[in-house]
């Protein structure tokens, strides 16, 4: 069967393109080297071959109907290409002046009827953007979302609808320099005593926490009261831990060890798996053996939270983790120097999750 030259857009994808897949891309560049390069796609030839055909020889249907245009390839046109496509316009512009001189009392209505349907189109966005519904974010549902809002809010009428985010610290701290010694050829921080990456690795953690601090705050309401409360959550989770995940990158990379456990510390029940690594790295250089089988059962507990949805690979990395940690604790057990763990509170909105839980429970209760 022929395939199509219309592209099918799919809501769905649309959708966890929009709010799930912009974490994802994230962190796959956080620890993916290259990725989302441009030459980055050669890694996998077949399906680059196969995208770069497929987006050449086909239209994208929502861009069709904005308007827009498609300048993905446009630096690459030659100017015989942009020759033949004015060429193709003025073709087109003669035709349709030479009906309308043919047959004026049709092109006449055709025009008339064509400015009503553009006048109602137009109206009709206008009307949208007003009311602040974006119609391309979220699917088409029988769901009225107005009527569960306001019975939710008689209970909540106090209650903020955007989390809070307390960064201030954060910020604070990246915008100071370490005091710092040269030590047989080493950086090393006065403070801690511990050494220094290079400049150029601790700039790029830098930029990669500014970036995190500079993404648009998404509308987790929004979401749950559309239905995808569990996609809300994870997402919110995700935008929580992110920023103190990179400005512990930092600090470990400055030589300030102590503020980096900390804030790894205080995210470690949104993100178990990826923050448990940073962490079991840091204490077996401090020869913290304990430390870190104390670690993974934190992170095992973590991980049995219903909210979190991890992944039964990752549930299974973390159990393969505490064993190897348990075996290498039980071999250096003579020169282990582990300190203990401290817990620090949790830095996720608890009340606003049990808000958005009410929103999901309303229109369950609803439907």
């Amino acid at each position: 069967m022929a395939r199509s030259v219309f592209r099918k857009p799919s809501l769905k994808k649309s959708f966890s393109a929009r709010y799930k897949g912009i974490y994802k891309r994230k962190l796959k560049k956080a620890f993916i080297p290259g990725y989302g390069t441009r030459r980055a796609g050669w890694m996998h030839p077949q399906r680059k071959l196969y995208n770069k055909v497929y987006y050449r020889t086909s239209i994208d249907t929502r861009k069709l109907l904005n308007g827009e245009r498609s300048h993905r390839y446009s630096t690459n046109r030659n100017n015989s290409v942009q020759g033949a496509g004015c060429a193709s316009w003025l073709i087109l512009g003669f035709l349709i002046l030479a009906f309308i001189i043919s047959y004026p009392v049709i092109a006449v209505a055709m025009i008339v009827i064509i400015g009503y349907f553009i006048y109602r189109y137009k109206h009709k966005r206008i009307y949208i953007t007003t009311e602040k519904v974006k119609s391309t974010s979220l699917p088409k549902t029988d769901i009225k979302p107005q009527t569960s809002i306001k019975k939710i809010d008689s209970d909540w009428k106090n209650f903020s609808h955007t989390p809070q985010r307390h960064y201030s610290e954060l910020q604070h701290y990246i915008s100071e320099k370490p005091e710092i010694i040269v030590k047989d050829k080493k950086i090393i921080n006065v403070r801690t005593g511990y050494p220094l990456a290079k400049q150029s690795s601790i700039e790029t953690s830098i930029m990669q926490f500014q970036e995190n601090l500079t993404m648009p705050e998404q509308n987790y309401v929004e979401m749950a009261q559309y239905g995808y409360f569990d996609t809300a959550v994870e997402n919110y989770f995700i935008a929580t831990y992110l920023p103190y995940y990179f400005a512990g990158i930092v600090a470990y990379k400055r030589g300030d060890w102590d503020r980096a456990e900390a804030w790894w510390l205080s995210v470690l029940n949104l993100r178990p798996l990826t923050v448990s690594q940073k962490l079991a790295i840091m204490y077996r250089k401090q020869k913290r053996f304990e430390d870190v089988v104390r670690m993974y059962n934190w992170s095992l507990q973590f991980a049995n939270e219903p909210l979190l949805r991890l992944r039964e690979d990752e549930y299974q990395q973390l159990i393969s983790n505490l064993e190897k940690a348990r075996k290498n604790a039980a071999k250096h057990k003579q020169i282990d120097c582990s300190l203990g763990l401290r817990e620090y509170p949790n830095r996720a909105d608890m009340a606003f999750i049990q808000y958005l839980k009410k929103i999901s429970d309303g229109l369950e209760e609803d439907s």
